[in-house]
Protein backbone atom coordinates (compact mmCIF):
# COMPACT_ATOMS: atom_id res chain seq x y z
CA UNK A 1 0.00 0.00 0.00
CA UNK A 2 1.52 3.56 -0.60
CA UNK A 3 1.16 6.11 1.96
CA UNK A 4 0.77 10.28 1.64
CA UNK A 5 3.85 11.65 1.01
CA UNK A 6 4.08 15.64 1.64
CA UNK A 7 7.02 18.33 0.20
CA UNK A 8 7.50 21.69 1.51
CA UNK A 9 4.71 22.97 -0.76
CA UNK A 10 2.71 19.78 -1.91
CA UNK A 11 0.79 16.41 -0.65
CA UNK A 12 0.91 13.40 -2.56
CA UNK A 13 -1.87 11.23 -1.55
CA UNK A 14 -3.49 7.92 -3.08
CA UNK A 15 -6.15 8.01 -5.54
CA UNK A 16 -9.33 6.93 -4.15
CA UNK A 17 -13.09 6.48 -5.85
CA UNK A 18 -14.12 9.90 -4.74
CA UNK A 19 -11.61 11.51 -6.68
CA UNK A 20 -13.30 10.37 -10.21
CA UNK A 21 -14.83 14.52 -10.19
CA UNK A 22 -11.41 15.39 -10.60
CA UNK A 23 -10.42 13.07 -12.52
CA UNK A 24 -12.91 14.65 -15.04
CA UNK A 25 -12.42 17.91 -14.48
CA UNK A 26 -8.68 17.70 -14.92
CA UNK A 27 -8.79 16.09 -18.22
CA UNK A 28 -11.43 18.62 -19.71
CA UNK A 29 -8.82 21.05 -20.32
CA UNK A 30 -7.40 20.42 -23.93
CA UNK A 31 -4.05 22.30 -23.47
CA UNK A 32 -3.80 19.46 -20.52
CA UNK A 33 -4.40 16.11 -22.55
CA UNK A 34 -2.94 17.62 -26.03
CA UNK A 35 0.45 15.02 -25.26
CA UNK A 36 -1.86 12.57 -23.32
CA UNK A 37 -2.61 8.89 -25.11
CA UNK A 38 -4.44 10.44 -28.62
CA UNK A 39 -4.22 13.92 -27.28
CA UNK A 40 -8.72 13.45 -27.60
CA UNK A 41 -10.79 14.36 -24.20
CA UNK A 42 -11.55 11.26 -22.16
CA UNK A 43 -14.46 10.02 -20.84
CA UNK A 44 -15.76 9.61 -17.30
CA UNK A 45 -15.70 5.36 -17.96
CA UNK A 46 -12.20 6.00 -19.48
CA UNK A 47 -10.91 7.51 -15.94
CA UNK A 48 -13.11 4.74 -14.28
CA UNK A 49 -11.04 2.61 -15.81
CA UNK A 50 -7.78 3.78 -14.82
CA UNK A 51 -8.79 4.81 -11.17
CA UNK A 52 -9.36 1.08 -10.95
CA UNK A 53 -5.93 0.05 -11.80
CA UNK A 54 -4.47 2.71 -10.14
CA UNK A 55 -6.23 1.92 -6.52
CA UNK A 56 -4.95 -1.79 -7.68
CA UNK A 57 -1.61 -0.49 -8.18
CA UNK A 58 -1.48 0.97 -4.78
CA UNK A 59 -1.53 -2.74 -3.14
CA UNK A 60 2.11 -3.29 -4.72
CA UNK A 61 3.08 0.37 -3.73
CA UNK A 62 2.84 1.62 -7.87
CA UNK A 63 0.34 3.75 -8.93
CA UNK A 64 -0.45 8.14 -9.53
CA UNK A 65 -1.22 9.91 -6.18
CA UNK A 66 -3.21 12.96 -6.40
CA UNK A 67 -0.92 16.08 -5.81
CA UNK A 68 -2.63 19.22 -3.40
CA UNK A 69 -1.59 22.33 -2.92
CA UNK A 70 -2.89 24.52 0.17
CA UNK A 71 -5.92 22.13 0.11
CA UNK A 72 -7.00 21.61 -3.30
CA UNK A 73 -6.12 18.60 -6.02
CA UNK A 74 -4.23 20.57 -8.70
CA UNK A 75 -2.73 17.47 -10.42
CA UNK A 76 -1.39 13.77 -10.77
CA UNK A 77 1.85 11.81 -10.57
CA UNK A 78 3.04 8.59 -9.93
CA UNK A 79 4.40 5.09 -11.39
CA UNK A 80 2.77 2.44 -13.19
CA UNK A 81 3.58 -0.94 -15.07
CA UNK A 82 3.55 -1.29 -18.67
CA UNK A 83 4.53 -3.27 -20.62
CA UNK A 84 6.27 -2.71 -24.02
CA UNK A 85 3.66 -4.23 -26.56
CA UNK A 86 0.69 -3.96 -25.22
CA UNK A 87 -3.27 -2.91 -24.91
CA UNK A 88 -4.72 -0.50 -22.03
CA UNK A 89 -8.04 0.99 -22.70
CA UNK A 90 -7.52 0.77 -25.86
CA UNK A 91 -4.34 2.24 -26.37
CA UNK A 92 -2.06 -0.01 -28.40
CA UNK A 93 1.67 0.37 -26.81
CA UNK A 94 4.67 -0.35 -28.80
CA UNK A 95 8.42 0.35 -28.04
CA UNK A 96 11.08 -0.12 -30.30
CA UNK A 97 13.70 -2.22 -30.42
CA UNK A 98 10.92 -4.37 -29.37
CA UNK A 99 12.92 -7.70 -28.99
CA UNK A 100 15.22 -6.04 -26.48
CA UNK A 101 14.38 -7.24 -23.99
CA UNK A 102 11.29 -9.60 -24.70
CA UNK A 103 8.04 -7.54 -25.98
CA UNK A 104 6.30 -8.22 -23.12
CA UNK A 105 8.95 -6.95 -20.61
CA UNK A 106 7.29 -4.97 -18.20
CA UNK A 107 8.75 -1.26 -17.09
CA UNK A 108 7.63 1.34 -14.76
CA UNK A 109 6.11 4.31 -16.28
CA UNK A 110 7.07 7.94 -14.20
CA UNK A 111 3.99 10.27 -15.01
CA UNK A 112 2.66 13.06 -14.30
CA UNK A 113 -0.71 16.12 -15.42
CA UNK A 114 -1.39 18.73 -13.96
CA UNK A 115 -3.89 21.62 -13.85
CA UNK A 116 -2.92 24.60 -16.52
CA UNK A 117 -2.99 26.80 -13.60
CA UNK A 118 -0.07 25.04 -11.77
CA UNK A 119 2.34 24.73 -14.85
CA UNK A 120 5.07 26.92 -14.38
CA UNK A 121 5.94 26.71 -10.41
CA UNK A 122 7.70 23.62 -10.30
CA UNK A 123 5.10 21.42 -8.99
CA UNK A 124 5.81 18.42 -11.65
CA UNK A 125 9.51 17.95 -10.60
CA UNK A 126 8.95 18.77 -6.90
CA UNK A 127 6.33 15.43 -7.12
CA UNK A 128 8.08 13.53 -8.98
CA UNK A 129 11.60 13.88 -7.29
CA UNK A 130 9.55 13.31 -3.82
CA UNK A 131 8.11 9.93 -5.34
CA UNK A 132 11.80 9.13 -6.92
CA UNK A 133 13.40 9.68 -3.57
CA UNK A 134 11.08 7.42 -2.17
CA UNK A 135 11.15 4.85 -4.95
CA UNK A 136 13.47 1.54 -5.21
CA UNK A 137 14.28 0.44 -8.18
CA UNK A 138 13.79 -2.75 -9.66
CA UNK A 139 16.56 -4.94 -12.03
CA UNK A 140 13.64 -6.77 -13.80
CA UNK A 141 11.32 -3.74 -14.31
CA UNK A 142 13.59 -0.16 -15.51
CA UNK A 143 12.01 3.31 -14.69
CA UNK A 144 10.97 5.58 -17.80
CA UNK A 145 9.02 8.93 -18.42
CA UNK A 146 6.34 8.36 -21.54
CA UNK A 147 6.45 11.48 -23.18
CA UNK A 148 5.54 12.77 -26.43
CA UNK A 149 8.42 14.22 -28.32
CA UNK A 150 6.62 17.68 -28.33
CA UNK A 151 5.94 18.10 -24.91
CA UNK A 152 8.81 20.22 -24.09
CA UNK A 153 7.09 21.27 -20.62
CA UNK A 154 7.68 17.47 -19.43
CA UNK A 155 10.60 16.59 -21.26
CA UNK A 156 12.46 20.00 -19.19
CA UNK A 157 11.34 17.98 -15.80
CA UNK A 158 12.97 14.59 -17.15
CA UNK A 159 16.13 16.23 -17.82
CA UNK A 160 16.31 18.48 -14.25
CA UNK A 161 16.39 14.95 -12.89
CA UNK A 162 19.35 13.85 -14.92
CA UNK A 163 16.80 11.92 -17.26
CA UNK A 164 18.00 11.13 -21.21
CA UNK A 165 16.12 9.93 -23.99
CA UNK A 166 16.58 6.26 -24.07
CA UNK A 167 13.61 3.90 -26.67
CA UNK A 168 11.23 5.01 -28.87
CA UNK A 169 7.81 4.15 -28.56
CA UNK A 170 4.52 4.23 -30.08
CA UNK A 171 1.36 4.91 -27.91
CA UNK A 172 -2.15 5.64 -29.91
CA UNK A 173 -0.29 5.70 -33.14
CA UNK A 174 2.00 8.60 -31.58
CA UNK A 175 5.47 9.33 -31.02
CA UNK A 176 6.57 8.57 -27.51
CA UNK A 177 10.39 8.94 -26.73
CA UNK A 178 11.01 6.72 -22.99
CA UNK A 179 13.37 8.93 -20.89
CA UNK A 180 15.23 7.12 -18.12
CA UNK A 181 18.33 7.42 -15.66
Amino acid sequence: MIDTLRTERLELRPFVWEDLAFLDALHEDEEVYRYLGDGKPRSTELHRAWLERTIAQHQEGLGQRVVVHRGRAIGRCGIGRYYRSSVHDGARLSVTPQNEPSPWAPFLEMGWTFERAAWGNGFASEAANALLDRFTPRESEPLFAMIHGDNARSIRVAERRGWGPRQHATLYDRPMVLYGP
